[in-house]
């Protein structure tokens, strides 16, 4: 005979031989179901009960167990964090964006450029200047010209940048500073041109007529 069960494990006794034995007449009916169930094979019926049973008793043992740690206090512990929950998934926290901070810019070596000039560049940028027919002029008075306040102060500048690398900085800045800048600066016909006997006034400026009216428009 073949035995079958229903989703919760009982035997489906409309099926089979026992089927075949509540068909029967009535006084047939007691002895054809004894008869077909002394052939039943019970273990795989016990074992689903005995689940059952042991299911049942550990779910009452929880119950009990879980009303008897639920007192006052933790109860009201429990409801606590329930409230927290609620209120943290209800008003997130905001997320803090970190900004990024700048990097403050190193502090210049010397403090001016009269500094760099006087303790760095007249020391370590050397030309002979004293005879009268040189090609090279300088003026001790050099923040008198204002070409030369400009150009010196672009260098130092220039310098405080370059110096803080420590593979071709200085190099770069005697190639594209240094050189371009002290040329133009010491040369016979520039800024100290008039300068060959001590500090004379600066050459007249270059000589500019105004502008019609409406050539050039503000920004």
């Amino acid at each position: 005979m073949t035995d079958s069960w229903d989703e919760n494990g009982e035997v489906d006794l409309a099926t089979g031989e026992l089927k075949t034995a509540a068909s029967k007449g009535p006084a047939l009916q007691g002895d054809a179901i004894r008869d077909a169930l002394a052939s039943v094979d019970l273990t795989d019926y016990v074992g689903a009960a005995v689940k059952r049973a042991v299911a049942a008793a550990v779910n009452n043992a929880v119950v009990t167990a879980l009303e008897a740690a639920l007192d006052e206090d933790t109860l009201a512990g429990l409801k606590e964090q329930a409230e927290a929950a609620v209120h943290a998934e209800l008003h997130p926290e905001p997320v803090s964006v970190e900004e990024d901070v700048p990097e403050e810019p190193p502090k210049p070596m010397y403090p001016t450029v009269e500094a760099w000039v006087t303790d760095w560049l007249s020391p370590g940028f050397r030309r002979s200047t004293a005879a009268l027919n040189s090609t090279h002029r300088w003026c001790n008075d050099w923040w008198k010209h204002g070409e030369a306040v400009s150009r010196l102060d672009a260098l130092w500048r220039a310098w405080e940048h370059l110096r803080l690398d420590p593979a071709t900085g200085l190099s770069v800045w005697y190639r594209d500073h240094c050189s371009h800048h002290m040329a133009v600066l010491m040369d016979a016909e520039g800024p100290f041109a008039n300068c060959k006997e001590g500090h004379r006034p600066e050459i007249a400026p270059l000589p500019v007529s105004p502008a019609p009216a409406g050539l050039f428009t503000p920004h």
